[in-house]
């Protein structure tokens, strides 16, 4: 008498033309950007205990917060800190193309990634908030 294997070790019942086997796509992969608060230092508790498991690496993002909040900073300052993060953001991703970037601020570094995010609603589809 011959014994069937249990139903989860048995060939499928049909197969699909030209499909050799099911295809399981990798689990994403990012890299965490972290623009600090005011004082430069303070970064969201986040990094914690919560940090996604698919987050490969984490960068913070250091700036001068008195070229942004004292008596002489203006506009320009800003979108100049903001130019600061586009650049590091463009070199890391020139050599980690298929990773995604996630982007976390605390404080003032929220106004600093506001400048970074176009206003535009085409680019939000990809942008969470």
């Amino acid at each position: 008498m011959r014994t069937h294997p249990p139903w989860w070790q048995e060939p499928p019942v049909f197969t699909l033309p030209n499909v050799a086997k099911r295809v399981i796509p990798r689990p994403p992969s990012a890299i965490a950007f972290v623009v600090p608060g005011i004082d430069g230092e303070t970064v969201p508790q986040l990094f914690d205990s919560y940090l996604p498991k698919f987050v490969s690496e984490v960068h913070v993002f250091k700036y001068v917060p008195s070229k942004i909040v004292d008596e002489h900073a203006s506009s320009e300052t800003v979108t100049q800190v903001a130019t600061d993060l586009i650049d590091c953001l463009e070199s890391v991703s020139r050599r980690r193309t298929e990773e995604l970037l996630m982007l976390f601020a605390y404080d003032l570094g929220g106004i600093i990634i506001q400048e970074v995010v176009p206003p535009s609603d085409e680019y939000h589809q990809d942008i969470a908030y």
